[in-house]
């Protein structure tokens, strides 16, 4: 009789210590699940594995592994037939570079019946823009008809331990040059600077029109005050 009560005693600790039991490994996750059109709730554990690669490179795509089971039994519902997963990883303490995404093709599950996670590897895809050293981790996933139509949706309550990956992406930063005018390509060289003349549109510039201009301006008007006079005077001899 005391043997048989030793046994559920022996696996109560190991629930209250926190120590993995039987099917269950450092990278389980707590998620609750959220019904979109319902609102109801459901907690699950899911034991998560990621694949990730050990470096990756500046502007290239790197790919990372994703697989899921359930733990202890729990599942979900489909409220609808025709779901995919959509998955997502979490990745920190790298600039600009704050998730990756994948997609899983489900087996045809109608309304009411239990949804399988995938058995295959679910591919997640992202592409680094800067070098540097972090870690990736398990995120949400949802459950719909596409990206935007959500029918079930899973965040992370308890990511648990050991489910942080390292990452290390190499490269070079790229540097934003920008878009430079011809005139300013060279910064020890003057640039041109267009003037424009003040009351030019009444004016027609004269008022700019510098001590050049001015002097053929004035000869201008003298030759012409001269061509007045003599038809003036001619106008009187004839008179």
């Amino acid at each position: 009789m005391r043997v048989h009560l030793l046994v559920p005693a022996v696996a109560l600790l190991a629930v209250s210590s926190g120590v993995p039991m039987s099917g269950e490994s450092a990278g389980v996750v707590t998620y609750t699940c959220t019904t979109t059109t319902t609102g109801q709730t459901q907690e699950i554990r899911v034991n998560v594995e990621l694949t990730v690669p050990p470096t990756a490179k500046v502007d290239e795509q790197m790919t990372i592994g994703w697989r899921g089971s359930y733990v202890g039994g729990g599942g979900l519902i489909a409220p609808i037939s025709g779901l995919k997963l959509y998955v997502y990883a979490g990745i920190s303490k790298i600039d600009r570079l704050t998730s990756a995404t994948g997609v899983a093709t489900l087996p045809a599950i109608a309304a009411g019946e239990p949804i399988a996670l995938p058995e295959t590897v679910v591919e997640l895809k992202t592409t680094p823009r800067q070098p540097g050293s972090g870690s990736v981790h398990p995120a949400s996933f949802n459950f719909g008809t596409s990206p935007s139509a959500r029918a079930i949706e899973c965040e992370v309550k308890d990511r648990g331990t050991g489910s942080d990956y390292p990452l290390t992406v190499e490269g070079t930063a790229p540097t934003d040059t920008g878009t430079e005018r011809p005139d300013d390509a060279r910064t020890d060289e003057p640039v041109d600077e267009v003037k424009t003349p003040v009351g030019g549109a009444e004016t027609g510039g004269g008022g700019a029109a510098g001590p050049d201009g001015r002097v053929v301006v004035l000869a201008g008007l003298v030759m012409l005050a001269g061509a007045g006079a003599g038809l003036a005077r001619r106008t009187r001899s004839r008179g």
